[in-house]
């Protein structure tokens, strides 16, 4: 089975997403060090910011190593692999096609922020099973199986 991320892009370059979460937290806890070692009254405040926003971050990292699809090759289906859910099994032939969508849940894929535009994996039905990433390892995938991808302009209007 091939495994595909979906909350961050595939091949060599999901080492440049893990290594910009790792840096920030490495500098969290160095800003945190370097604070306790000046001065311990600063320091409480600086941990009691930078704590929440680290737990944040690791929970964000988490996800984006947990969160995949594997593709089945033998029942040709792709299984979506999440964070705090059961495995589900979904048959390509379910899919209908992939579309330009905001996802503001996290907990469903691809995060949109101010840099990064996700598509949505739509069904037949219309419902959305997960979101993906611009990710040209993954777009190239679909588009091997005959699924189409919608274009931001001809979705938008």
């Amino acid at each position: 089975m091939k495994k595909y991320y979906i909350n961050m892009r595939n091949g060599w370059r999901m080492f440049l997403d893990i290594g910009q979460q790792v840096l920030f937290i490495v500098m969290i806890i160095a800003i945190c060090v370097w604070s306790y070692k000046l001065t311990k009254v600063l320091a409480i405040f600086e941990i009691l910011f930078f704590v929440p926003i680290g737990i944040i971050i690791v929970r964000i990292l988490v996800g984006m190593i947990y969160n995949c699809i594997y593709y089945d090759e033998k029942t040709d289906e792709l299984i979506l692999h999440r964070l705090r859910s059961k495995d589900r099994r979904i048959a390509l032939s379910d899919i209908e096609k992939i579309v330009p969508k905001r996802n503001d849940d996290i907990t469903l894929g691809s995060y949109k922020d101010k840099y990064n535009s996700t598509y949505a994996v739509k069904s037949r039905d219309g419902y959305d099973y997960f979101f993906i990433s611009d990710c040209p390892v993954l777009m190239q995938f679909f588009k091997e199986h005959g699924i189409p991808t919608v274009e931001r302009d001809k979705e938008l209007s």
